[in-house]
């Protein structure tokens, strides 16, 4: 019997390297391009890690929230500050971790995330800039209580899609406050059982949201909170999941270090990349699907190939990269917030 146990052991433990090995371990290559701070356009005026940037639809002005409370507006024409709100009735508890601004830049959407040492989640609130660019904030309390770990702003900027500690998503109307249907599986919150929602994002039509927890990525009808289908096949914690710019295409990173590229429709995987030892926190698509753009959770950013996996360039900066990257919507450039307290820029036609 003993022997038997052991021989499926044995069975199964070649068959899991078996799996492993044919995934193609992606590496830096001689090809890969080293870009430096000296490369990048630098923003000054944080004090504190830089935990969220959003770019306007024209790439001109580029929003920023960080650790120091405050979310900042740059004028990237000249590189300079143009504005800097916080709240000054202490409705932002702490950090601010998310921030997204409207189509018509009239308002911006912040997210402040307390700290819960013992669960390394967060407890938060949302606030909404009203009269932007005045920067008048409305009370932190689109969500009051929530126990937030994740936030998206819609497409159309109408509405903010918020993730909770224990897999709970929850949709709030920016403009009247109210929550407009919330998705709660009641069976783990009673049990106390913890699948935050690592990461939010909306497909581009504004159909689906995307919701990456634990081993697996929900898609969420964006009218009902319905679950539609889920993607399975992290064997740890799924980070997080991006739409190629015609959504037929969804991308996810894990704690198991690998990028899984997946049809939406079928649900079928096209291919996967694997990274030695580093965990993909965060993914995003360039405007063209070309290149993704990926946060490992040493705070290294690469840019790579959706197709082959090629690691096209390596960001090397003296801290850790701290938020997720983004690309202006003309795909001319790349923007993230650092350790340093600053916001980098590159320009893609520099690649």
């Amino acid at each position: 019997m003993v022997q038997r146990v052991l021989l499926i052991v044995s069975f199964l433990s070649f068959c899991f390297l078996l799996s492993c090995t044919s995934t193609p371990v992606i590496r830096n290559t001689a090809s890969t391009k080293v870009i430096w701070p000296a490369d990048c356009r630098v923003l000054e005026g944080h004090e504190g890690d830089v935990l969220s940037v959003a770019f306007s639809r024209d790439g001109e002005t580029l929003i920023s929230g960080g650790g120091d409370k405050y979310v900042i507006k740059w004028d990237l024409k000249t590189n300079k500050m143009e504005s800097a709100f916080t709240d000054e009735s202490g409705g932002v508890l702490s950090e601010i971790d998310f921030v997204g601004i409207s189509h018509d830049e009239k308002y911006v959407v912040s997210c402040s995330f307390d700290l819960v040492a013992a669960l390394g989640l967060s407890v938060g609130t949302a606030a909404v800039l009203r009269g932007y660019p005045d920067g008048d904030f409305i009370s932190a309390d689109i969500a009051p209580g929530e126990m937030l770990a994740s936030a998206e702003m819609s497409p159309d900027s109408d509405s903010v899609v918020l993730g909770g500690m224990y897999g709970e998503v929850r949709l709030w109307d920016i403009t009247s406050r109210a929550k407009l249907w919330e998705n709660v599986d009641v069976i783990k919150i009673l049990t106390t059982s913890i699948e935050p929602v690592f990461s939010l994002r909306y497909s581009h039509d504004g159909k689906i949201i995307a919701a990456a927890k634990n081993f697996g990525t929900q898609f969420l009808d964006a009218k009902t909170g319905k679950e539609i289908k889920r993607f399975d096949g992290h064997f740890l914690q799924t980070h997080t999941a991006a739409f190629s710019s015609d959504d037929k295409v969804m991308a996810t990173g894990g704690a198991d270090n690998v990028i899984k590229i997946w049809d939406t429709r079928t649900r079928n995987l096209l291919r996967e990349f694997r990274y030695v030892t580093e965990a993909v926190m965060w993914i995003e698509f360039s405007p063209d699907d070309k290149l993704i753009a990926v946060l490992f959770d040493q705070g290294i950013l690469r840019l790579i190939d959706s197709e082959t996996g090629e690691v096209r360039a390596v960001f090397k900066l003296p801290v850790s990269v701290t938020s997720p990257p983004k690309f202006s919507d003309d795909g001319k450039k790349l923007a993230f917030g650092a350790k340093d307290d600053r916001v980098y820029i590159y320009d893609l036609g520099k690649l």
